[in-house]
């Protein structure tokens, strides 16, 4: 994908991933009523496609405005992003137990490589779980 297609092809990702959350969908951590674990969709593929498609604009943008200040933007969002995910995978282990995990080792956090997975890999990422 060129660097053209990176800034709408990451739009409409961001407009189409939160689709399979229906009225789930929420923003932030709702501890009270968290709704149901999203797995179909898009999310069978990627536990977080929003913040992938994200990033997908934000390298899209840094390719058109290749310039310090969009490279610092995109890699505080980057980091930002991260650790909202990390957050979001803490308060859905707590609330999900057993389902979460499995989903967990499962699907990938971000993009799926369609490259197997080492064992020693597969190790380290049960051992984060």
């Amino acid at each position: 994908m060129d660097q053209g297609g990176l800034l709408p092809g990451g739009a409409a990702a961001d407009v189409l991933a939160p689709g399979p959350f229906g009225r789930s969908f929420r923003i932030g951590f709702d501890a009270d009523d968290p709704g149901m674990q999203v797995t179909n969709g898009i999310f069978a593929f990627n536990r977080n496609p929003i913040y992938t498609a994200f990033a997908l604009v934000l390298i899209g943008q840094f390719m058109i405005f290749p310039n310090w200040i969009m490279l610092a933007l995109t890699a505080a969002a980057f980091w930002l992003f991260h650790c909202h995910v990390l957050c979001g995978e803490e308060f859905l282990k707590a609330h999900y137990g057993q389902v979460f995990l499995d989903y967990y080792q499962r699907v990938r956090r971000y993009l799926q490589s369609g490259i197997s997975e080492d064992s020693d890999a597969a190790k380290n990422r049960d051992e984060q779980a």
